[in-house]
Order: structure tokens, then C-alpha cells, then sequence
């Protein structure tokens, strides 16, 4: 075991120190208000190793030719969770790497776990992105929701009518006669009618 002090807020220490579920001593020297934090070197890169292999060995299965990978796979794998992806992300988005590639002739595939990295990274990003977009964004609520019927808040509008509107005193159009008697009788009553307005009584 071994004793360091790191210059990152002992908040970050811890968090990062629990998340690779680290063994964890503190000591808090009160007089210089120092914060010294007793971990394991040997733990820490176990951790981080097996997490590369397991990149690693997930890109073997996928490109399936071989079993044997390079010093720039390794560095490849170290630069993906440099990059903050988690192991669960890395495999997943390796995944859709290969799954997207679209090889132009029978030979041309995916050999080297580095070309992988750009995609993985651009992944991860978008990811934090919407998570980010998902944060801010504010539920809409619009003032004209649909109401069903018998539940509106506001009374549907209804046009004002005069007084003497009235539908039931409303003149009826009369049916046209049926025979000349009807219609010599009508006539004769519109000839009386006009002439009453003529004579102004």
C-alpha cells in the first residue's frame, strides 16, 4: 500500500476512486488541512487492465480473423476510456462500429481496433449531448389543449338577436297553387293588399 496526495478535490478523488470500486483509506492531517488518500497502484491498473482486455477481446470476437492484436489495439483500447466512455458503452458502441461499416470489397473489413476509436468517441459524445439537451429542455404546455366535450373552461360563443326576432313569427313560404281557382284567388288578394298600400291605409 502506498500513500498519495492528489491535487484534484477530494470530491473527484472519491468519486473516481468508488467508481473503479477502489479500496479506499482517508487520513486528514488537521493542521496543514491536507487530504491524503491510501490506495493501491496495483488495484488501480488490475482495474484498468481488464477493462482493456475486455475491448479488446470484444474486437477480436467481432472482426473474427485470428486471435492474436497489436501494441496499437492496446493503445487504442487505453485511448477509448481515456475518453470517459465506460466499459459497457465502449462494447456497445464497438458493436454499431462494425455493424455500420460498409466494407467496399470482400477484403476490406476492419483490422485495427484504432479505427474504431473516432466512431466510439463521437458516440460518447452525442450521448452526453442529448443527455444534456434532455436536462434543459422544458415540458410544453399549450394554452388550446383539447378539452373533451361537457369539460371546456370557456363558454362557446353565441350571437345576440334583437327582441323581436322571433323564429315562430317569421312569415312562411306558401305552397304554390295546385289549380287556376287557387291562383286567381291569391292573385286578386296581393291585388287588394297593393291596393291598400297605394291608398296608404
Amino acid at each position: 500500500m502506498v500513500a498519495a496526495s492528489l491535487d484534484l478535490p477530494i470530491d473527484k478523488n472519491l468519486g473516481y476512486l468508488l467508481s473503479h470500486r477502489i479500496p479506499i483509506f482517508l487520513f486528514i492531517n488537521r493542521r496543514k488541512n491536507n487530504f491524503f488518500i491510501f490506495f493501491s497502484t496495483i488495484i488501480i491498473s488490475q482495474t484498468s487492465q481488464q477493462a482493456e482486455k475486455a475491448i479488446i477481446d470484444r474486437f477480436i470476437q467481432l472482426r473474427a480473423k485470428g486471435f492474436h492484436f497489436s501494441p496499437v489495439d492496446e493503445m487504442a483500447a487505453k485511448e477509448i476510456l481515456a475518453g470517459g466512455v465506460s466499459l459497457k458503452d465502449a462494447l456497445i458502441y464497438l458493436k454499431e462500429c462494425f455493424d455500420d461499416y460498409k466494407p467496399k470489397h470482400s477484403r476490406d473489413q476492419i483490422n485495427s481496433l484504432s479505427y474504431c476509436v473516432g466512431p466510439i468517441l463521437d458516440r460518447h459524445h452525442q450521448q452526453l449531448e442529448s443527455q444534456k439537451l434532455a436536462q434543459n429542455v422544458k415540458p410544453f404546455k399549450s394554452n388550446n389543449s383539447y378539452q373533451p366535450k361537457g369539460k371546456r373552461s370557456k363558454p362557446i360563443r353565441t350571437e345576440m338577436l334583437a327582441d323581436w326576432f322571433d323564429e315562430s313569427n317569421q312569415p312562411t313560404l306558401d305552397k304554390p297553387p295546385k289549380t287556376e281557382d287557387d291562383l286567381a284567388r291569391k292573385k286578386a288578394e296581393l291585388n287588394e293588399k297593393l291596393k291598400k298600400l297605394r291608398s296608404g291605409s
